[in-house]
């Protein structure tokens, strides 16, 4: 059996497009670069045998097509998240409307693998923190689509896209291991391969494969609508630290209380110290032993 160890890059620009070849050159220069990475993130990029590329044309959007990107613009993010639909929308395709995130969630956290892997930690927090502000900018809402027949609903940014991608964040926190993170993505992908899969599906092969109960996460994120607020009082005798938390939730109708694990940063004198508290109730006290005074608890 032969390997090819080289895929065509292959890219249009039509004489309407905005931006000239030199404007585009280096977003397509760098195209293989991304393809190498998320080849290692997910298994090889499926379409090698064939191709991949851009066709700039005079129009305002921007479409992931199985091979070819459509787009007028020439950005990072644009790059970013329409190639990693080649993998989530194309190579596996969400089930119903109602499971949209698996494409566009995915491709929209693939931006924020970006910014961390070619522009440093730094810059994927920006954009993370961005992705938050949007998402907390309004109560409610689900990730997973429930009015199939809007179509405003369904490309929502800040639920389908931003919301979704903030809640992979929250995952891959929750596994606690990248390899792990990663190898579901992968063999889920492998599982589904050119075919269909819904949420229920990944819900079953993320717990299979990370072996964690995960279904009151995806019941609460995914299904659920809004955040938590969390509130906290504390005082310390001693080396005793009494911590007690509340939370309220921003659409309690669809999900009361949230049972999640929440970090606390305790500051003093010379420097700090975190501790990862589960939050399961409306209010909680929490007895942790610090040797230091504290200052101020986050």
């Amino acid at each position: 059996t032969l390997f090819r160890s080289s895929m065509l890059m292959q890219n249009y620009v039509s004489p309407d497009t905005p931006k000239s070849i030199t404007d585009l050159k280096p977003w397509l220069d760098s195209t293989a670069l991304v393809v190498n990475y998320f080849s290692s993130l997910w298994g090889r990029y499926p379409f090698w045998q064939e191709k991949y590329g851009h066709c700039y044309i005079p129009s305002f959007t921007n479409m992931e097509h199985q091979t070819m990107t459509s787009t007028r613009f020439s950005s990072f993010t644009v790059l970013v998240h329409e190639l990693a639909h080649q993998w989530f929308g194309n190579l596996v395709t969400c089930g119903t409307w109602k499971d949209l995130w698996l494409n566009e969630s995915f491709a929209t956290y693939a931006q924020y693998l970006g910014y961390a892997h070619f522009n440093g930690p730094a810059s994927a927090a920006a954009y993370m923190q961005k992705v938050h502000e949007n998402v907390l900018s309004e109560p409610g809402g689900s990730v997973y689509v429930t009015d199939t027949a809007n179509w405003y609903r369904l490309f929502d940014g800040r639920l389908t896209y931003n919301k979704g991608a903030a809640v992979l964040h929250m995952l891959r926190h929750k596994i606690g291991n990248d390899s792990v993170f990663f190898g579901m993505m992968r063999t889920y992908l492998q599982r589904y391969a050119h075919g269909n899969a819904t949420t229920e599906e990944l819900l079953a092969h993320a717990q299979q494969y990370t072996d964690m109960p995960l279904d009151t996460f995806f019941r609460q994120w995914i299904y659920g609508e809004g955040y938590p607020t969390i509130s906290t009082r504390w005082n310390q005798q001693g080396e005793n630290l009494f911590l007690a938390l509340a939370q309220t939730a921003s659409v309690p109708a669809s999900v009361a209380l949230f049972d999640m694990e929440v970090p606390v940063r305790l500051f003093y004198a010379g420097g700090d110290t975190t501790h990862v508290l589960h939050l399961s109730r409306g209010a909680q006290g929490f007895t942790i032993t610090c040797p230091h005074a504290v200052d101020s608890v986050v």
